[in-house]
């Protein structure tokens, strides 16, 4: 299948943005017959990248693997194919000590269950196993970060018996359980995101709600290796549903959150209850108290998926737009101060499909780049994988 990549400038300052941000070193666009899409990437030490996303054939809803490497100037040195099963999608890529990789995928068993399935190749990319893990009361599996040599730590959200619990737990490369635990108490609660810090510990991202509430809010969880509960510290809802796309840590110790928050327009206890989601950032103390919180609003909904913080103690942030009059979606990334004020934006030009400014990925000159659109579903149009490099502010 022939492969189409495009360097064309496709970002641009809309109306009511502050148009201040880096300068942009190079972008490509991977355009097929089909579709393609970025999930994850890594920062070689060689100044490329490697991508993991996914490919789809024209007139198919078969989806494989797609790992591609790219060098410091964006060109394709090469790229490999993996077949899953069916309904898997790819989320995150991590390198371990050898140079190897280990992909982690969810495959989605219904509309509200999916389970983690796990690949492991060698620096080349070449396929050495694939594994799919298999648990009973397993609801879904949302995030993963590798810990020690071939080790990864999962978070996500497992059924009790009675209700719905954060899941965590560590597995070897091979996908076999090393430990896990479950958190909830008196809530419903579901893990969405998970990093590993300095002291081998581990903080989580879920949400939370009392049973029989449509609201939740953000519940972070700091434990230790083992997983040990340390603390736990709740941005709460106040009527709204609140959601961590991601955590970021800080030089200073600390935890930035970056997520959505969705405003009920209506009752949001009505069968079809309507919602405005803003761009939610807060940022948490080492010792679980919230220092800032903001909520920033746009014209349409905004939602923020990743972060990364900067030499200078500045962020960026990536996210999407979506106007409400046109049903436009524009991928939307951002340059956040350390008190979480918005120092530059810029819009990657907004389609009728479900682009995103989805991860962004650190670079050793102090630099930056950032992914789209995620591991999303097209409906009704195509979606094709991007990259943009920006040199350092």
């Amino acid at each position: 299948m022939k492969i189409w990549i495009l360097a064309l400038s496709f970002i641009f300052t809309a109306p009511g943005l502050k148009a201040q941000f880096g300068e942009i070193k190079w972008e490509k666009e991977f355009i097929c017959p089909g579709n393609t899409a970025f999930a994850d990437a890594i920062a070689e030490s060689n100044g490329g990248f490697s991508i993991l996303g996914y490919f789809e054939k024209p007139r198919s809803s078969e989806k494989d693997f797609w790992f591609l490497r790219l060098d410091k100037n964006g060109d394709t040195l090469f790229t490999k194919k993996y077949k899953v099963p069916e309904n898997c999608l790819p989320r995150r890529l991590c390198q371990v000590p050898s140079g190897g990789y280990i992909i982690y995928g969810e495959i989605a068993t219904d509309s509200l269950r999916s389970r983690p399935y796990l690949l492991f190749t060698d620096k080349n990319g070449d396929l050495c196993w694939q594994n799919e893990f298999i648990y009973g009361n397993f609801e879904t599996c949302a995030d993963m970060v590798i810990t020690d040599k071939f080790n990864v730590a999962f978070t996500g959200t497992i059924y009790n018996g009675t209700q719905k619990n954060i899941w965590m737990a560590k597995m070897n490369g091979r996908g076999e359980l090393l430990w896990e635990k479950m958190y909830g108490g008196k809530y419903e609660a579901q893990g969405v995101s998970i990093k590993m810090l300095p002291d081998g510990g581990f903080v989580v991202g879920a949400i939370a709600n009392e049973p029989g509430r449509k609201d939740h809010s953000i519940w972070i969880l700091r434990t230790d290796n083992k997983g040990d509960t340390l603390w736990t510290s709740m941005i709460n809802s106040e009527g709204n549903k609140l959601y961590p796309g991601c955590i970021c840590c800080t030089p200073d110790s600390c935890m930035n959150v970056a997520g959505w928050k969705g405003i009920p327009l209506n009752d949001l206890y009505s069968e079809t209850p309507i919602l405005d989601y803003n761009l939610e950032l807060c940022k948490i103390g080492r010792d679980g108290k919230i220092i800032w919180e903001k909520n920033i609003d746009k014209d349409g909904s905004e939602a923020g998926n990743n972060m990364i913080q900067l030499k200078d103690e500045t962020f960026i942030v990536a996210g999407r737009i979506e106007n409400s009059l046109t049903g436009k979606v524009g991928s939307w990334i951002l340059h956040i101060d350390k008190n979480g004020n918005i120092l530059g934006e810029v819009l990657k030009r907004p389609r009728f499909n479900n682009d995103q400014a989805y991860k962004i990925i650190a670079t050793s000159d102090g630099g930056f780049a950032v992914i789209g659109p995620g591991p999303v579903i097209p409906e009704n149009s195509q979606n094709f994988g991007w990259i943009i490099r920006f040199k350092p502010f």
